[in-house]
């Protein structure tokens, strides 16, 4: 794997050397769920990262509420990479980014700008 450098309190995000951005398609969040993860310090966020059309992305797969609990709390995030590169790699970008939708288009969660492929 490539050189992977993420900042999460400044924008710099770099996958082998491209620029990257973190990016979700679940908007809703509940603030119990987050404020009960911001106790118990659980930081823990499932990812995967792509490039899609020349853009990096680190695609946020689980954890939505803990990645907001990480960012309200100026924490740490524990990055866990997903094991889902040969479902991937199967099934193409596209399918992928479909089966993963949640409940809005892909946006980027540091902006909240949504993301044309």
């Amino acid at each position: 794997m490539g050189l992977t450098i993420l900042n999460i309190f400044g924008f710099n995000h770099y996958i082998k050397g491209i620029e990257m951005i973190i990016i979700s398609s679940q908007r809703y969040l509940d603030q119990d769920i987050v404020d009960a993860k911001k106790t118990h310090s659980n930081y823990a966020v499932t990812y995967i990262d792509i490039i899609i059309n020349g853009i990096g992305c680190r695609i946020i797969l689980d954890d939505h509420h803990s990645y907001r609990a990480a960012t309200q709390s100026r924490s740490p995030i524990n990055w866990i990479e997903s094991n889902l590169q040969s479902e991937l790699d199967y099934m193409g970008i596209d399918d992928f980014l479909e089966c993963y939708y949640i409940d809005s288009p892909y946006y980027n969660v540091e902006t909240g700008d949504d993301i044309e492929f």
